[in-house]
């Protein structure tokens, strides 16, 4: 993968790090990639760059949409995409969020 290739480019060796990059769009009910990992299989970094990354996309302009809010991206990410992201980590980002 490309963000792979970057990763070495830059000198960056360490396997919690570089198994967070390769995992990040892995979801927890299986229908992520690159490997359709499930649930506690998907590193716990992995995880929280997901969701980080799934904000991220939500409340950007992309050219087919308009950005979500940060509550409606949030509201989305807690409700509609409970099934992909850990909810428990959803939880701590919308906490962190409030502070």
């Amino acid at each position: 993968a490309m963000s792979m290739q970057m990763a070495s480019q830059n000198d960056i060796s360490d396997r919690q790090i570089l198994s967070a990059i390769l995992y990040h769009h892995e979801k927890f009910d299986g229908t992520g990639y690159p490997e359709g990992l499930e649930k506690h299989d998907i590193p716990k970094m992995a995880q929280i760059i997901g969701i980080c990354d799934a904000f991220d996309a939500l409340t950007t302009d992309r050219t087919f949409r308009e950005r979500y809010s940060s509550f409606d991206a949030l509201k989305l990410m807690r409700d509609e995409m409970s099934q992909q992201l850990n909810q428990m980590y959803i939880k701590s980002f919308i906490q962190l969020l409030r502070e």
